[in-house]
């Protein structure tokens, strides 16, 4: 007998054992001794997905081998199994929707040891368009999105590089064809990732239409129109939205939308964008980076939610690169000129702000003009879950559930929640660790970052300026910005609400030769570090709970910094390194870049701190002034030595101290050469050593013991 044969045999004596004990018949069947056992073993493995043995199955409900029944029993769900008086469903879950928040929410579940079931229909668009597993985010929204603007990104690469020494046609062409199909050849990809991945978990999936028939139960149909009920204990509604049309004559039948422009058969020719939502601006932007004539019709502002500063910016970087905007205008009709593969549209709009009337000829018209819940057609009413009637959305408490107890949503048919793929995925996998893991922790839905891929990429974390001032009053609020001159598109801006509260916005931000970011940190106890190695690139980290570690690892530099009386190194040959802790203990070090420009400012009670580097080739001027004591730190050029003057009553110069015990030991080489500090004082707070001639570095240090 093999190893093998021997563990299976006591996992089946083990697991005779517990039923055993607990009272429970059984029945056994031993597949080595059936004739027909190898077939039997395949079968449950195409059922179950698991080559476990045993297999074990309670009441129709598959639990696994021996591990998973043992499991089982000690966290209950064996015994609820068991209970013979217990309402006996289908599934512990059934999730409608199979887009990225449900899957994720499916498999954590399948994981925790439950029965569980996805159901995944997508209705075809007007133009027949449909798609796999994965939701909208794999399928029609974020990647081939990134793909289509990583495409227009390369097109303008090539023409810059020209300028470079690359040798190339001065015709940059780009063919729709062949990045459509490489676009949809790696969706497919992921589609079948997702089906083996519900494989894999032992996630039942079923490509058919959900619909509540009773509390706990539904109709789910397929393609072919034929309908199968399921019951479950729980249900999660994780449906997604779809975009909205105009309401106007011809807009179904000729206009497309985001749902079908990834996978269009045909290059979209001069196109018209109708809307000004990130989907609008985001496609209208790659296809004028693919060559295309694009016009945006706006009917009032851009990127409503978002800061409106930065959305403007957003705009006016499009206008200027090419992108022709119709404002305070709306479509009234759509009518078909010729046909075609594009065809010719005529469009006619009508102003919002007068009583123009404009006509024009278009090849493609895209609607992004918003999206819908899709809740409406689902049973819901039926059931008795509320539904927000303006837009169809869905109001859940701080825990995902619906005002039905056992019937729960996530995802971008939340009422008054972010949009985002990241966040539904999250939200998915803790709330099936709240319902089946003993778990707590909710989703944050506020702290959450997020881009806009317009030409200009726009990031922002935490609410725009306009909410926050709805939220916490303006007189409560500091708004700072810094905008690149060199670069005029590029702005960095930090949102600090009232004392004691960490910052809710933080705008782009991207370091080049020539900018000036400005950065303000008042929340005591929280740290902000930002890491720029080379131009155009740029790294922001925020912790805001005392003690927090910041870890940056860029190539050539190194960071860590851990908590009060930590270490810093940098060792990146060029780079800028800005590290503020606003507490006790703390430290900062700066290395600056030649020409560049940095003004820092940190707050926190009972101390002062100010840095300014003022012109290019210049060194760096520190000045630190707490009470009973003034320190100034000069260096003059760049490779020069350092000049060091203690001006408080008493002392003259410079002097070293280097015996045990001492706080400080500092020493100054001779004119030319770099400078080399150390701090080896027992319960200092930095020990940092640089020894580079040519170098400018300042350091202020605040060990136990001195001011």
């Amino acid at each position: 007998m093999s190893r093998e044969q021997g563990n299976n045999r006591e996992n089946h004596i083990e697991v005779k054992a517990l039923f055993t004990s607990l009272g429970r018949a059984y029945a056994a069947l031993e597949l080595d001794q059936c004739e027909d056992g190898r077939d039997i073993q395949d079968l449950l493995h195409e059922l179950t997905g698991q080559k476990t043995v045993p297999s074990v199955f309670v009441n129709q409900t598959h639990i696994g081998g021996c591990d998973k029944t043992l499991q089982a029993h000690q966290d209950g769900t064996l015994d609820k199994l068991l209970d013979e008086n217990q309402v006996k469903y289908d599934y512990d879950l059934i999730v409608i929707g199979g887009g990225s928040g449900g899957l994720a929410c499916s498999k954590e579940a399948a994981s925790l040891g439950k029965k569980v079931m996805v159901l995944d229909y997508v209705v075809p668009t007007p133009h027949g368009t449909t798609w796999g597993l994965g939701g909208t985010c794999v399928n029609v929204g974020c990647i081939p999105k990134k793909l289509m603007h990583q495409a227009a990104i390369l097109g303008q690469s090539l023409k810059d590089s020209r300028k470079f020494g690359w040798e190339c046609d001065e015709q940059v062409r780009h063919n729709w064809d062949t990045m459509r199909d490489e676009i949809q050849n790696y969706i497919g990809s992921l589609n079948w990732g997702y089906r083996v991945a519900l494989r894999d978990k032992s996630v039942r999936y079923e490509n058919a239409y959900g619909e509540f028939v009773e509390p706990h139960k539904i109709k789910a149909t397929n393609r072919k129109g034929k309908a199968s009920f399921y019951t479950a204990e729980k249900f999660v509604v994780a449906t997604g939205e779809r975009p909205r049309y105009l309401g106007v004559p011809g807009d179904k039948e000729y206009c497309i939308t985001s749902d079908d422009l990834f996978s269009l058969p045909y290059c979209p020719g001069k196109t018209l964008v109708v809307g000004a939502s990130y989907v609008a601006l985001e496609c209208a932007g790659f296809l004028a980076g693919l060559g295309l004539d694009v016009t945006v019709m706006v009917r009032s502002i851009f990127l409503r939610g978002f800061d409106q500063e930065m959305a403007n910016r957003a705009g006016a970087h499009m206008e200027t690169h090419g992108v022709k905007f119709l404002k305070k205008f709306v479509p009234t009709s759509v009518e078909l000129l010729e046909e075609g593969l594009p065809g010719k549209l005529k469009v006619t709009a009508k102003s919002t702000d007068g009583d123009q009337i404009i006509e024009g000829e278009y090849n493609t018209v895209l609607i992004g003009v918003g999206r819908d819940a899709c809740t409406r057609n689902i049973g819901l009413e039926k059931i008795g879950v509320r539904i927000n009637e303006r837009n169809g959305k869905v109001p859940v408490n701080d825990q995902e559930e619906t005002n039905v107890p056992h019937v729960y949503a996530i995802g971008d048919i939340l009422d008054g929640k972010l949009e985002l793929t990241p966040v539904a995925i999250q939200a998915g996998r803790l709330l099936a660790r709240r319902l089946y893991g003993g778990s707590t922790m909710k989703c944050d839905y506020v702290n959450v970052p997020t881009t806009v891929f317009t030409p200009l990429e726009y990031g922002c974390c935490g609410y725009s300026e306009e909410a926050a001032v709805e939220l916490y009053g303006e007189e409560n609020l500091e708004v700072s910005a810094a905008l690149c001159k060199r670069c005029p598109c590029v702005l960095l801006a930090l949102l600090l609400p009232g004392s004691g509260e960490f910052p809710t916005l933080c705008l782009s931000a991207v370091s080049c030769p020539g900018s000036a970011p400005a950065l303000c940190l008042s929340c005591p106890g929280s740290a902000l570090a930002l890491c720029v190695s080379c131009p155009g690139s740029a790294l922001a980290l925020c912790v805001s709970c005392p003690g927090s570690a910041l870890c940056v690892s860029c190539p050539g530099s190194a960071l860590c910094v851990s908590c009060p009386g930590s270490a810093l190194c940098v060792s990146c040959p060029g780079s800028a390194l800005v590290l503020c802790v606003s507490c006790p203990g703390s430290a900062l070090a700066l290395r600056v870049v030649p020409g560049s420009a940095l003004a820092l400012c940190v707050s926190c009670p009972g101390s002062a701190l100010a840095l300014c580097v003022s012109c290019p080739g210049s060194a760096l001027a520190l000045c630190v002034s707490c009470p009973g004591s003034a320190l100034a730190l000069c260096v003059s050029c760049p490779g020069s030595a350092l000049a060091l003057c203690v001006s408080c009553p008493g002392s003259a110069l410079a002097l070293c101290v280097s015996c045990p015990g001492s706080a400080l030991a500092l020493c100054v080489s001779c004119p030319g050469s770099a400078l080399a500090l150390c701090v080896s004082c027992p319960g200092s707070a930095l020990a940092l050593c640089v020894s580079c001639p040519g170098s400018a570095l300042a350091l202020a240090c605040r060990a136990r013991g001195l001011p």
